[in-house]
């Protein structure tokens, strides 16, 4: 029983361990007692049905360096907060549509609530397997004869 209670404490010490040099990154950013935040709303851009679950991602304009992530509410909505004084930008991805890389924002202290808006995505159209594997075949077949007729 005792070892049980060790080999568990022992992986938990050992899973933090792993964890400190990405919390000790994101306290460069994040403070409890900084007030800045950043939030938009994300919708499809053909209907303007809000999109949930969708990814959007902090980024220092300094260094490039991922500041933090978060996913989108079921009302399309999301929250960057407890944010220090800088500039910042913000990426929004999922799969089936496009990426967006937003222009950078500055959080002051002035200015510490910042919204984004409404931020519309495009889906991408996307073939499905069968169509590829048409498209290929035909390719190969057009690339053989070509290669044959070349003899």
């Amino acid at each position: 029983m005792k070892t049980i209670f060790l080999f568990k404490a022992f992986t938990v010490i050992a899973g933090l361990l792993l964890l400190l040099p990405g919390i000790s990154n994101a306290t460069k950013f994040i403070n409890v007692s900084d007030k800045g935040r950043i939030c938009g709303r994300l919708l499809d851009f053909t209907s303007g049905d809000p999109l949930a679950f969708i990814s959007a991602e902090l980024f220092s304009v300094a260094d490039s360096q991922l500041v933090v992530g978060t996913l989108s509410n079921l009302a399309g909505e999301f929250y960057f907060s407890m944010l220090k004084s800088g500039t910042y930008f913000v990426v929004i991805s999922a799969e089936g549509f496009e990426t967006r890389r937003l222009l950078p924002v500055t959080v002051t202290a002035e200015e510490e609530k910042l919204n984004l808006g409404e931020i519309r995505l495009t889906r991408i159209q996307r073939k499905n397997a069968k169509t590829l594997s048409r498209q290929r075949l035909v390719t190969a077949t057009v690339s053989a004869q070509t290669i044959y007729s070349k003899r």
